[in-house]
């Protein structure tokens, strides 16, 4: 045992004993474990248990640097997304009142906006359409009137 390892000791001399150290209600505690065979067994079982437990970290560790990245890279996309949709709907004549919903322009200046696709056009009735029934003076506009 040139090496010293974790858990081992020398007490007085007298050889090599394996000692654990293991934490009760917040405080750590020694647990002796002995001498011989028995404590280079305890001692190979707790350095696989601690090499272990040593790459699971690491692979925990890898995988949140990878969901790290992923994260970056989709909020670079959603950002770029931001700009083309309000380059869109700013070209579309389009406003955004504030700073929430976006809304067409009321007077139907803005790029790409007719008189028509604007809405401004007259309303006519289910009748004066030719798409209903009865002469009944309904007013209401579908949105094929648009």
């Amino acid at each position: 045992m040139g090496v010293t390892q974790l858990g081992w000791e020398t007490r007085c001399g007298h050889g090599h004993y394996y000692t654990r150290s293991r934490k009760v209600k917040g405080r750590v505690v020694r647990e002796y474990v002995g001498a011989g065979p028995i404590a280079e067994q305890a001692s190979a079982a707790d350095g696989r248990s601690r090499a272990e437990r040593d790459a699971d970290v690491e692979l925990r560790r890898a995988a949140r640097d990878s969901w790290i990245a992923a994260d970056a890279l989709l909020q670079q996309l959603s950002a770029s997304l931001d700009v083309l949709t309000r380059a869109a709907l700013l070209g579309a004549g389009f406003r955004q009142h504030n700073r929430g919903q976006w809304r067409r322009k009321r007077n139907g200046s803005g790029p790409g906006i007719s008189a028509e696709s604007a809405g401004s056009g007259p309303v006519r009735s289910a009748n004066e359409r030719g798409d209903g029934e009865g002469g009944t003076g309904d007013r209401t506009v579908g949105l094929a009137d648009r």
